[in-house]
């Protein structure tokens, strides 16, 4: 076990110092020697730098380099836990920023050298960037997530994130008004594939994931139902509006899904439809992504009267708790076309 730590002599920086445990007749005891040096930054490189005397031959046979073990953790762990590829993307995207920034600033390649000041440093460093707080607290999760696994394969010896405040961003709902919503119903007429998109994505609640793997083979056109994936890896059945199941019937059957896949990778499909909906929204002046709809859905829904505990159930939520905080985020009266797109009696 080894560590940096500075060193005050009367309330003044001595320096920093590269500590280490050794056995020596039966005891452990703990040993220091200089870094020759005030830098902090500095400091960390000259202990943890891969040619560091202070790295034995041995050590470095015996240590992981943190590229390595990412690969394992997105490509072997997190697939054999039932991860979809979208949460792996996810994950990847926050590894690699992580992995980025730990390489760039402290030249760091092997997991234990990885310590809760790098840690605190990330987090200033995304809050210094205007990273919103619930992307860093994502971040930060996926992270020590990312250590446990190293833990329990004994790669580390502690994680370094465990004593991290993690940030809690206040839950956000943020959803169209309707007049968004009529501009955007009547602006995607335009495009049959964008136009099935948004009235899929409004009058379902259906998440990305569930969006880009629809086929046609799960249409149901008499119950007017579609069959499709859900968080999780499971299948949910959803039923589609008049409105919604005339735009999709009216899409060409390119392929064996109802939203075409241009790209053969799930991962890019889902960053194209992604930006295409961003930009579609801007084109209109309007703020929003794809899981804007969902928060949509849900709080027009319950405004029209759909029980909570129906709502639940549709969204796939776990709890009641979770879905309860969409009951108040509408409180003035609707008009009656949005009653028509999200009134669940008239569908």
């Amino acid at each position: 076990m080894a560590w940096v730590s500075p060193r005050y002599l009367y309330g003044n920086l001595v320096g920093y110092y590269y500590y280490w445990k050794e056995k020596k007749n039966g005891k452990w005891i703990t040993l220091r020697e200089s870094l020759k040096t005030k830098n902090r930054e500095e400091a960390y490189h000259r202990a943890y730098n891969e040619q560091s005397p202070f790295v034995t031959k041995r050590q470095r046979q015996q240590r992981l380099r943190f590229e390595e073990f990412k690969d394992k953790y997105l490509f072997k762990l997190l697939p054999s836990e039932n991860k979809s590829r979208l949460t792996q993307a996810k994950y990847e995207i926050s590894l690699n920023h992580f992995q980025g920034f730990i390489s760039k600033k402290y030249h760091i390649e092997f997991l234990d050298d990885i310590q809760r000041f790098h840690i605190e440093e990330y987090r200033i460093k995304r809050v210094d960037d205007k990273v919103s707080p619930s992307t860093i607290s994502g971040e930060l999760k996926t992270i020590k997530a990312f250590f446990n696994r190293a833990l329990d394969f004994d790669y580390v010896k502690v994680n370094p994130v465990r004593k991290i405040k993690i940030p809690r961003g206040k839950p956000r709902v943020e959803i169209f008004n309707p007049l968004e919503i009529e501009s955007m119903i009547k602006e995607s007429k335009k495009d049959k594939q964008l136009n099935a998109v948004i009235l899929f994505l409004l009058q379902t609640g259906v998440r990305e994931e569930g969006t880009i793997k629809a086929k046609w083979i799960n249409l149901n056109e008499d119950k007017r139902t579609l069959k499709t994936i859900w968080k999780g890896g499971g299948e949910k059945v959803v039923f589609l509006s008049k409105l919604t199941f005339n735009a999709i019937k009216r899409l060409p059957q390119l392929n064996e899904y109802v939203f075409p896949n241009p790209h053969s990778s799930e991962i890019k499909y889902w960053a194209k439809l992604a930006r295409d909906i961003r930009e579609f929204c801007k084109g209109l002046d309007i703020k929003g992504n794809l899981h804007k709809f969902r928060h949509t859905y849900a709080s027009y829904s319950l405004a029209c009267g759909m029980p909570l505990q129906t709502l639940r159930d549709k969204l796939g939520h776990y709890s009641v708790a979770e879905t309860d905080k969409y009951s108040h985020v509408i409180n003035e009266s609707l008009n009656g076309k949005m009653k028509q797109i999200f009134g669940y009696w008239n569908r």
